[in-house]
């Protein structure tokens, strides 16, 4: 046994960085309680809450013992020998990456007393790393839910606005969060009855966590138990208060099979919560609601003529303290989340254990920011995302006989595969990712006229009017039928307009400078301060973040030294996009005639009359510039029947989604010009081998 070992110390020894959430160890020694003499040879055998045995060991010629490995958890320990009474020590907290140091005294046995029973009390202080264990115990008598409340409760852990962990006084990118030996990349939330224990090391970080800058948190499920239980839990504030708290949990576990002696050998757990908040942030400072009916009436009608008549106003602009009230939850915003996490073990051999386990989480929410929760919640997005995790352990311990002399004792290994994957998406909930429908307003049809102004032609010789552009002399709106309460805003403009004829807008730029929406743009919000009815409030994004990772670790004691040699492999890939969907109208306006924008004024076009006879005008066609041109240009105007290097002047916003969805789409999946929408794309994939 011992060449197979050295011969895998070997192959291992390259790497010394791995990240495993590793078993613990109890060590010590038995003494006798009236002569303080050490008891060779004593058993030590440890059971679980349910009085299955786990594991166990002898002590040597010196009393002295170390049983390795033993996963974390809460146990019963009992030391026993020849001529003594039984001592039985319930509630022994074997902590994860530690020896749980502990000696124990037995008494002589007599016919009044043949076993002693104590309850375990952890001591004041771990001496063995700069870290804070929390059992589950503990965790259910917490005020506090969730991985990380839990862990702000630790001294020199600080848990921010956001949720995130700092540990003295690193940024929560330092803190890096593990569940059951697997590194997490999104959310760390957990059922709170699924969790066994949670440590948090603040300084001193062992080898495995070469990585961390800040601390770790580490949170191990709890395990199979070898008889069943189950607990149902509800939780809820409605009838106390506006902000609607609701939980629901179900947790089940217990043997699958269990062998001749009663021993499970197949065993499983499967914990789940579902968690709904009306607020997802609850605040002593009330929020501000609008009378509903003043609401409504300010999205149908948002505009009020200057008593000049030379302008208008936003009529949210003039709202009063009369129409607003306290309330301590806002409208349309909401947090749902369903977490489930299961594992399922199996003793394959008296000396081999297979745990296959994983997570998931699903929360479906919708976004709401302060400065809109007045007057513009009703265009609050959606925020969908989902985290799941799976992994497979295999541990093998190797016997170590009473009798042996080998130096190398309590030897066993760990490898783990684990794989996770976690998914964020923010919409608008009514288009998803129909993109060009976030901006839309309506049709905006630019009623145009041949402009020419007196001058010598260059290239001709000859004078005359000549033709210098397409004057614009006004627009004819029609409202479309997506975000209608920001066309509102247009079409109440363009009503005016036919009464006061100073608001009549000749171009697209008229319209903006008077905050007055066309596509791709939104109204002004109200004072600088909070979002107009009907405001643009975000862009569409979507990340998809995966990690693969292998670890692996082999524990053995010589003499009194305890040795760990592992490595760890893992492989990131990181893909994300965010698109300014609002904003694609803007940039398609601005570069529809980008290539075509200047005249071809080397090749006049002399008007004539049917005998030849020039007229005194002189026209140009627009000139194509190869240099300008782009995808964009070329596949709106395939789409539109147009030769793709055509001149022609075209008017984008002349257009919905509806009548010509080809064009839109086709650019965007045509590809190359991907500027044109002012799209923050990236893939960035990351690939880190330990």
């Amino acid at each position: 046994m011992v060449k197979k070992l050295f011969t895998l110390l070997l192959s291992l020894v390259v790497c010394s960085t791995f990240a495993q959430t590793r078993p613990g160890s109890l060590k010590g020694q038995v003494f006798d309680s009236k002569t303080g003499e050490t008891v060779p040879l004593a058993n030590v055998v440890i059971k679980d809450n349910g009085g299955a045995i786990v594991t166990g060991g002898s002590a040597d010629f010196d009393g002295k013992f170390n049983i390795n490995p033993i996963t974390s958890g809460t146990y019963t320990v009992e030391v026993s020998f020849a001529g003594y009474a039984k001592l039985i020590l319930r509630d022994v907290k074997i902590q994860p990456d530690a020896a749980t140091l502990m000696d124990f005294k037995i008494t002589e046995a007599t016919e009044e007393l043949e076993e002693i029973v104590l309850i375990y009390k952890a001591p004041l202080i771990d001496k063995t790393k700069a870290s804070h264990v929390t059992d589950a115990e503990d965790i259910v008598n917490m005020a506090a839910r969730g991985t990380g409340a839990i862990a702000a409760q630790v001294a020199g852990a600080v848990q921010d606005a956001n949720g995130n962990i700092q540990i003295r006084g690193a940024r929560p990118e330092g803190t890096v969060y593990f569940i059951d030996g697997v590194k997490v990349r999104g959310s760390v939330n957990l059922p709170q009855a699924a969790i066994q224990q949670q440590e948090v090391i603040t300084g001193g970080l062992p080898a495995q966590y070469g990585d961390a800058l800040g601390g770790i948190v580490s949170t191990t499920t709890r395990g199979p138990s070898s008889k069943f239980f189950g607990n149902v839990e509800y939780v809820t504030s409605s009838p106390f208060d506006d902000y609607h708290f609701n939980l629901a949990a179900l947790t089940v576990g217990g043997p699958l099979w269990k062998n001749d002696k009663d021993q499970p050998i197949v065993g499983f757990l499967l914990s789940s919560e579902f968690q709904y908040r009306k607020e997802p942030r609850p605040t002593s400072v009330p929020y501000i609601e609008l009378d509903e009916a003043y609401l409504s009436d300010l999205e149908a009608n948002p505009l009020q003529i200057n008593p000049s008549g030379q302008s208008v106003f936003y009529r949210s602009e003039f709202t009063t303290e009369d129409q607003m009230s306290d309330v301590n939850a806002r409208k349309n915003t909401f947090a749902n989340e369903f977490r489930l996490t299961g594992n399922i073990q199996i003793k394959t051999t008296e000396t081999t254990n297979l745990t296959l386990g994983g997570r998931f989480i699903y929360s479906d929410d919708k976004a709401s920011s302060y400065s809109n929760h007045i007057f513009n919640y009703n265009t609050n997005l959606d925020a969908l995302s989902s985290d799941w995790s799976a992994f497979a352990r295999f541990q093998q311990t190797f016997a170590s006989e009473k009798d042996s002399k080998s130096l190398i004792r309590n030897a066993y290994y760990t490898v783990q595969v684990d794989y996770s994957r976690n998914f964020r998406e923010t919409t608008d909930g009514r288009y998803g990712n129909d993109y060009f429908k976030y901006g839309h307003v309506g049709k905006f049809d630019l009623i145009t006229a041949p402009a020419y102004v007196y001058g010598q032609d260059s290239t001709s010789g000859f004078a005359g009017f000549r033709f210098v552009g397409n004057a614009p002399l006004g627009i004819e709106f029609e409202q479309g039928q997506y975000n209608t309460v920001r066309g509102n805003y247009t079409q109440q403009y363009f009503d005016l307009a036919q009464e006061y004829q100073s608001l009549t807008p000749r171009t697209i730029e008229q319209l903006i400078g008077n905050s007055i929406p066309v596509n791709g743009t939104g109204p002004r919000s109200v004072y600088g301060l909070w979002g107009s009815p009907g405001a643009i409030q975000g862009n569409y994004s979507k990340t998809q973040n995966s990690q693969f990772r292998v670890t692996a670790s082999t524990n053995f004691d010589i003499k009194d030294h305890s040795l760990i040699v592992g490595f760890e492999y893992e492989q990131r890939s990181d893909r994300s996009y965010t698109l300014a969907a609002s904003g694609l109208w803007t940039q398609m306006r601005l570069l529809q005639n980008v290539p075509n924008s200047q005249l071809d004024v080397a090749n006049p076009i002399l008007v004539r009359d049917a005998n030849g006879v020039y007229q005194d005008t002189i026209n140009y066609n627009y000139l194509y510039s190869a240099d300008d041109a782009s995808r964009f240009n070329e596949s709106v105007r395939a789409a539109m029947g147009l030769n793709p290097k055509g001149t022609e002047q075209i008017n984008i916003i002349a257009h919905n989604t509806l009548r010509i969805p080809g064009h839109f789409h086709v650019t965007v999946v045509g590809g190359t010009a991907l500027a044109f929408m002012a799209v923050t794309y990236y893939v960035i994939p990351l690939i880190f081998q330990k």
